[in-house]
């Protein structure tokens, strides 16, 4: 919530020196995607001894909860200072449909500039993938193949 937010923002704002905060927030509005996932959380602890059909309900009425109280980032939240003796600039970085989108705000700097592209690239298809051996090998001198 942005209650909650502004609560971690006002907290780490008293330390010194203060950490740069970014928030990540992911949102999926794509059935396909959100099925495939709901899929890969009945292998998880919670529900390794559970009916798939009981467990797959459970889940989804979790998410449901979830989805009531929570409030998603806007531009109007930044402009909501921390009320802590300092305050901290406000980023964040949302993400839609598995990374179709990315949009991020206020995020400047080397460990951003790293963690865009990351971002960028995750990616929760199936996809091949392909690993060559670039250049010449030991084995490539000796004549194996």
């Amino acid at each position: 919530t942005v209650e909650r937010r502004r609560d971690v923002m006002t907290r780490c704002a008293q330390e010194s020196p203060p950490p740069r905060l970014v928030f990540l927030e992911s949102i999926c509005n794509d059935e396909g995607i959100l099925n495939n996932n709901y899929q890969m959380k009945l292998g998880n602890d919670d529900y390794k001894d559970a009916d798939a059909a009981e467990a797959l309900r459970d889940f989804v009425e979790r998410v449901r909860a979830y989805e009531k109280i929570y409030e998603p980032i806007t531009d109007g939240e930044a402009a909501l200072e921390a009320t802590g003796q300092k305050t901290l600039k406000f980023r964040y970085v949302q993400t839609f449909n598995a990374g179709q989108k990315l949009v991020a705000a206020g995020c400047d700097g080397y460990v951003m500039s790293h963690l865009m592209p990351l971002l960028h690239n995750i990616h929760l298809g199936r996809r091949k993938v392909s690993i060559v051996l670039a250049g010449e090998s030991e084995n490539d001198r000796q004549g194996f193949r």
